[in-house]
């Protein structure tokens, strides 16, 4: 141990046993500044500000176990200031350097520190740093189902989750799937272009039916009526029917013919009545 060190012990030592013994009544027997005889704690805080720039005892046992103070105090021939009872030194105006002494995150405030050559300090702090979101799509949305979108602090984890709202259908072109005929109607789709959904039907109005020739399906008779139809040559269907009368003026001729005849016999016979 060489005798720097020492010299820096016992200093250190002094230093102690007039800051807690003999320094604290000579500092309240020059701070009474209202003059009423009490040194309120005020008026002790206030003296120490002024001459030391410090807010406590602590600050000023700091002060002068501080080896740059005491060296400063060897290079203005003052060694042995320590141990003595410090005279008041004139007001002076601070001039504070600022430095960082805690940086910000996005989670804490930071803060500043800010020195003055005679040891007054006061802090302010820094605001919080933004936090810096990495954005990942952690499910997709479809077009009936919401997705969900996931922000992740880079730096501190912090989460966000936002839904994606469902995408919504896409519908395609018009589709016939089943083509009408005269019988029954069709239908045309639209599916949706990304799931293959159907989103939209539409009714496909029958076809009109195709007319065929007239047909008999039952011949009239002497006594009975017959009847001829139309059907749609395409599915069968019967269109029209007709009914056929049934054929009375063929009967009227052999019912004549045959009254024709019995009326002969029956002048044949008278004739030849009359003869014989």
């Amino acid at each position: 141990m060489n005798k720097r060190s020492i010299l820096y012990i016992i200093v250190s030592t002094l230093v102690v046993m007039l800051v807690f013994t003999i320094i604290p009544k000579s500092i309240y027997a020059i701070t009474d500044y209202n003059g009423d005889g009490i040194i309120d704690k005020d008026e002790k805080m206030r003296y120490m500000q002024e001459t030391w720039g410090v807010n406590s005892f602590d600050e000023l046992k700091n002060l002068w176990s501080d080896p740059n103070y005491i060296e400063a105090q060897k290079e203005n021939g003052s060694e042995n200031k320590a141990n003595q009872t410090p005279s008041k030194k004139e007001k002076h105006t601070h001039s504070y350097t600022a430095t960082v002494t805690k940086e910000a995150t996005c989670t804490e405030e930071g803060k500043t520190t800010y020195r003055c050559e005679c040891g007054d300090s006061y802090t302010e702090p820094i605001p919080k740093k933004p936090h810096d979101y990495e954005t990942t799509i952690t499910k997709e949305p479809t077009c009936t189902e919401p997705g969900t979108q996931t922000q992740v602090c880079k730096n501190c984890g912090d989460t966000i989750e936002t839904t994606i709202p469902a995408l919504g259908h896409k519908p395609g072109d018009w589709t016939t799937e089943k083509e009408p005929t005269c019988s029954e109607e069709g239908k045309k789709v639209r599916y949706c272009t990304v799931c293959g959904e159907v989103v939209e039907t539409m009714v496909i109005d029958k076809l009109p039916h195709t007319e065929g020739d007239w047909e008999v399906v039952q011949k009239p008779t002497l006594t009975k009526t017959g009847l001829k139809i139309v059907k749609c040559t395409v599915c069968g269907e019967v269109l029209k029917e007709e009914v056929i009368p049934a054929n009375t003026t063929l009967l009227y001729i052999i019912i004549s013919a045959v009254v024709a005849v019995l009326v002969i016999i029956a002048l044949g016979v008278i004739t030849y009545k009359r003869r014989h």
